[in-house]
C-alpha cells in the first residue's frame, strides 16, 4: 500500500500541471448552487436553529471572511434542550478510491457556557445508516489512528474568535471500500443542556471536502469557480474565473471522461447528451493550473 503525508495545515491548494486530479468542494454559504448538497435537517428537529445568513448576534458579528456563514441562528441566541443538525453531501471521487486523500477542514467560531453545551462532526459512509464521530481522533483502524484531528476535541466553550479545523480521513478506501460515485455525508450538531444562558452558539465557514488524487506532492493550493445554472438541462456557464482557459474536461462520477474541448467558450458548454447525474468539471488554465467544480444534469 502506498502511503502519503500530508501537512495538517492543509488550507490552500496549489495545483501544477501532472500533479493532481481533483473532487475537491468548497462551501462558501454563499453561493445558492451549494443548497443541492446542504441539507438543514428539520424532520428530527422542526425548530432546527442551523441558518445560513450574515451574522448578527452579540459576539458573533460576521462570517469568517464577510457574507454569509452556517449559524445556530444568525440572530438569536441558542436555546435549551436542543439538538441542530445540517448535513453535507459528497459523492466521492479520486481521493476518496484507491489509497489517496480524502480530508474535512473548513473555520468555525463557538461561543458556548459550558462542555455541556458544544458541537461535533460525524461521518456516514453509506448514506446515514451509520455514524462515526471524527471531530475526535480516537478510533483506531488497523492499529492507526482515524482520523487524524487538529486542533483535538469538540467545539465548545470560547474560542474568541475564528478558528481553522482540519481532519484527514486516511485510507478510506481501505476501510469502507468506496467506489466512484459513492455518496458520504458529513453531519454537524449543536447541542445544548437545560441550562437557560444568552449565548451566541457555533458557527462554520469556507468548509472544505478534499478529495485529490495526487501523482506527486507539490504546493497545495484549492480553488473553485461557479458554474451556472445549477442543475442544469442543456448547457452551463463558468463564472467567475478570469484566468484564460486551456481546456475543460467533464468526468462522471465513475472517473469516465466524458466530454473534452480546447479553447472552448466558457459562456456555453453543451450538457444535452450527458446522462442524468453529478458531473466534475475540470478546468485546465493558460497558466497551468487545474480548477475544479462540480455540478448537476437534470
Amino acid at each position: 500500500m502506498r502511503k502519503f503525508i500530508f501537512p495538517l495545515l492543509l488550507i490552500q491548494i496549489s495545483l501544477t500541471a501532472q500533479s493532481q486530479l481533483s473532487c475537491s468542494y468548497e462551501f462558501s454559504f454563499e453561493n445558492p448552487d451549494d443548497s443541492i448538497f446542504i441539507t438543514i435537517d428539520t424532520i428530527s428537529n422542526p425548530s432546527n436553529i442551523w441558518q445560513i445568513g450574515n451574522p448578527q448576534k452579540t459576539v458573533f458579528t460576521t462570517s469568517a471572511f464577510g457574507g454569509s456563514a452556517m449559524v445556530t441562528d444568525t440572530i438569536n441566541t441558542y436555546p435549551i434542550n436542543d439538538t441542530s443538525i445540517f448535513i453535507l453531501v459528497h459523492p466521492v471521487c479520486w481521493g476518496f478510491v484507491d489509497y489517496h486523500f480524502g480530508a474535512l477542514s473548513g473555520m468555525y467560531y463557538v461561543h458556548t457556557d459550558s462542555l455541556n453545551d458544544y458541537g461535533k462532526i460525524e461521518f456516514s459512509p453509506d448514506n446515514g445508516n451509520n455514524w462515526i464521530l471524527i471531530s475526535e481522533d480516537t478510533l483506531q483502524y488497523n492499529s492507526t489512528s482515524w482520523p487524524t484531528y487538529s486542533p483535538k476535541g469538540t467545539f465548545t466553550g470560547s474560542s474568541n474568535g475564528w478558528k481553522n479545523f482540519f481532519i484527514v480521513l486516511p485510507n478510506l478506501y481501505e476501510i469502507f471500500g468506496f467506489n466512484y460515485g459513492d455518496t458520504v455525508l458529513f453531519k454537524f450538531s449543536f447541542i445544548s443542556d437545560g441550562n437557560a444562558e444568552s449565548m451566541d452558539g457555533l458557527m462554520f465557514d469556507n468548509i472544505k471536502i478534499l478529495d485529490e488524487q495526487y501523482w506527486g506532492i507539490d504546493e497545495i493550493h484549492l480553488e473553485n469557480f461557479n458554474v451556472f445554472p445549477n442543475p442544469a438541462t442543456t448547457e452551463i456557464q463558468i463564472k467567475n474565473l478570469n484566468t484564460p482557459i486551456e481546456t475543460i474536461k467533464i468526468y462522471s462520477m465513475d472517473g469516465r471522461l466524458v466530454y473534452a474541448q480546447s479553447s472552448p467558450n466558457k459562456n456555453k458548454i453543451p450538457i444535452e447528451f450527458l446522462e442524468s447525474g453529478t458531473y466534475q468539471i475540470l478546468v485546465e488554465t493558460n497558466d497551468g493550473n487545474f480548477l475544479t467544480s462540480r455540478f448537476i444534469k437534470l
